[in-house]
């Protein structure tokens, strides 16, 4: 539209001057100085060369931006939705202990538990089935399950080898299962502590628990209290009771979400932005809805690649800060993108009819033409993000990787990980991934 539009001013220009008594010469060079005077190219590289500085930016800060439209959106985050397990956690998950009831053995328990959960994409699968395989159990991972079944914010199910119905999972799924007192008071227990318990039973009977957890991600309140300087946080979790309750008093975090299966994330990312602007940042397969749900969906790397699709963007590093500046650099894009719309505007506003006066010279057009575009692209190659303007900025080529932190174990090691110089504060993030 604007090319056709300035052709025909020209031609205008031309016309009305030679109507008007000017030298065909000087009709000409009127003319010619409005075609080269309008600058389409400051127009065009307003946008795409701003949200190239604004991606170069995050890459620096460890994010790659997978969806530039995320410029608009980002415009105004009013509410941060943070899933716990895989973004406030490193959702690494380690199997602390192994529990079994008199008459059950623990290759007998671990390796049934193994054999099932290889079939799972659940983080708490991974661990079950690596110690299956370091006891050399006789049923494990690789062991033939038919009519596999899985209880979606609860556990897993399968026929292992063509006999045992074993089920995996929370004591939802045990409601009609005979359960010794020993393993639901050390179910209870993990739970209490923030820790992952599931129940490993067949035959109507409990025959042991499984205890899992992982750790809190370094630097994860520091974050949280950034995110909620002038943002809602919010958390969103599959666990229950104290595992989600202790977050609930972090400073920062304005409230907590608990017992939420997949569905429900969604819907709750959903009801949230009726109320405003809200990103989300999650990483598991589960989080997958609630991400693409949201106005800007943030992926941390450690994630699915279901869940990274689904994001605007994706963190890489372990710093979780990264998402505050991530939002600041997304902003700034934003404003630098109106900033040189604005420019070209007004460059055109001004230049093109000066043009058309005959006050310009086509000489003078052209300087002013590639001084435009300069000044488009001077405008853009300015620093963006939280920094932008400090020594600071310098020093942000390099994601910053904080040095994770001790956390204290629950429950008997298995893998003997047990620091005896946990921090504290932080172990109280330290759980043991959300329900299925």
């Amino acid at each position: 539209m604007f090319v056709p539009l300035v052709l025909v001013l020209g031609v205008t220009a031309f016309g009305a001057h030679l109507l008007l008594g000017a030298s065909l010469t000087e009709a000409l060079l009127t003319g010619l100085a409005v075609l080269v005077v309008s600058c389409p190219c400051a127009l065009g590289l307003a946008t795409p060369l701003a949200i190239a500085a604004g991606t170069r930016s995050l890459l620096e800060d460890g994010v790659v931006l997978t969806d530039g439209s995320a410029v608009e959106t980002a415009k105004q985050v009013d509410v941060v939705a943070l899933d716990k397990t895989g973004t406030l956690t490193t959702g690494e998950m380690a199997l602390h202990a192994v529990e079994t009831a008199d008459g059950s053995d623990r290759e007998t328990v671990l390796g049934h538990a193994a054999a099932v959960e290889a079939r799972s994409d659940h983080p708490v699968a991974a661990p079950i089935v690596e110690a299956a395989d370091d006891a050399d159990t006789a049923v494990g991972p690789d062991t033939t399950v038919t009519d596999y079944e899985t209880h979606p914010g609860r556990g897993v199910a399968g026929r292992v080898a063509g006999k045992k119905r074993v089920t995996v999972g929370d004591e939802s799924l045990f409601a009609d299962a005979a359960i010794p007192d020993s393993l639901s008071e050390r179910y209870a227990s993990a739970e209490s502590s923030g820790r992952l318990a599931a129940y490993v039973g067949w035959n109507d009977r409990v025959h042991g628990v499984l205890v899992a957890g992982d750790d809190p991600r370094p630097g994860w309140r520091e974050a949280v209290e950034r995110l909620s300087e002038d943002r809602r946080v919010v958390v969103l979790t599959g666990d229950e009771g104290p595992a989600a309750d202790r977050f609930r008093d972090v400073p920062g975090i304005d409230e907590v979400y608990a017992g939420l299966p997949p569905a429900a994330k969604t819907e709750t990312v959903r009801r949230l932005s009726s109320e405003g602007t809200v990103a989300m940042v999650g990483d598991g397969s589960n989080d997958a809805p609630a991400l693409a749900a949201a106005d800007l969906g943030i992926a941390v790397a450690s994630g699915t690649e279901l869940a990274a699709d689904a994001a605007d963007a994706v963190l890489v590093g372990r710093d979780l800060s990264a998402v505050d500046r991530a939002l600041a650099t997304l902003a700034a894009t934003r404003r630098r993108v109106r900033e040189n719309l604005a420019w070209a505007f007004l460059y055109n506003a001004v230049a093109v009819p000066a043009a058309v006066l005959g006050v310009i010279t086509p000489l003078i057009a052209a300087v002013a033409m590639a001084a435009s575009s300069l000044l488009v692209v001077g405008n853009t190659t300015r620093p963006l993000g939280p920094d932008a303007g400090s020594d600071d900025a310098a020093t942000r080529t390099e994601p910053r990787r904080p040095t994770p932190d001790a956390v204290t174990d629950g429950g008997a090691d298995v893998d003997d990980a047990e620091t005896d110089d946990a921090d504290p504060s932080d172990a109280e993030a330290s759980d043991g991934g959300e329900r299925r």
